[in-house]
């Protein structure tokens, strides 16, 4: 499980909109020892991110919680966003080759494209589906530390 903080924006019944910072976090979380907090931040920038999450617990707006993803959902979103445009476009070069150099090329760019527009058409269609959106986990109370851990615990 992907763990990350943020604060609710706004919530429209099931669903919340929340704003994640990429930071890095505590101090151990910049030096690598801690969530992993230090990671995301080193990657995206200073960033703010909005995004939508399930709001089991109720969260208000102003209120900071823990977020979840599973990691298989991120590996398939990968799978969608990356690897069926590449090997959809690997596929039309082979089908291609017999046209010559032209025919490999349009070929490539079919298949990438038919690939690109699975990939997002399959995403649309996950986009209201609980288990592979992320999901506030925990309201996390003030001054507690970026531990997720430590806020799963009742």
């Amino acid at each position: 499980m992907l763990y990350e903080r943020a604060t609710v924006l706004e919530h429209d019944g099931r669903w919340a909109w929340v704003q994640a910072a990429s930071q890095a976090g505590c101090a151990r979380c910049a030096a690598g020892r801690g969530c992993g907090g230090g990671i995301f931040g080193r990657l995206l920038g200073s960033r703010l991110h909005r995004v939508r999450a399930l709001n089991e617990p109720a969260a208000k707006p102003g209120d900071t919680v823990l977020l979840g993803l599973a990691e298989a959902v991120l590996w398939q979103g990968a799978l969608r966003v990356y690897g069926w445009p590449l090997g959809l476009l690997l596929v039309g070069l082979l089908a291609g080759q017999t046209g010559g150099d032209a025919g490999a090329l349009l070929g490539g760019v079919i298949g990438f494209g038919s690939g690109w527009l699975l990939g997002r058409w399959h995403s649309r269609r996950l986009a209201d589906v609980p288990h592979c959106q992320p999901a506030i986990l925990k309201i996390v109370p003030p001054g507690a530390d970026c531990f997720p851990e430590n806020h799963l615990r009742a």
